[in-house]
């Protein structure tokens, strides 16, 4: 994830036993400590893995694939399209 604290201070903008100073403070000890937090509404999130991109810049970007998907979205990408019906 490339902004934790961020997103969890979202996630939890309304819970306020958790304001962002709260946060902070307990991602700062040496050893992680797992906590369940209830936020107070579900919301939906969306998991993106790209290996390449589009740079502000205009060039390609790759990075490694190490969850090894794309090969599988390459053999997705190149079967043959069904026919249009209609």
């Amino acid at each position: 994830m490339e902004k934790p604290v961020e997103f969890a201070e979202y996630l939890l903008r309304n819970h306020p036993a958790w304001p962002p100073e709260k946060i902070r403070s307990s991602l700062s000890g040496r050893e992680p400590v797992e906590q369940t937090v209830q936020i107070p509404e579900p919301i939906n999130i969306h998991i993106l893995y790209w290996t390449v991109w589009l740079g502000q810049d205009g060039l390609i970007n790759f990075s490694p694939d190490i969850y090894g998907r794309d090969s599988a979205l390459d053999a997705a990408l190149r079967q043959p399209q069904p026919a249009a019906s209609g």
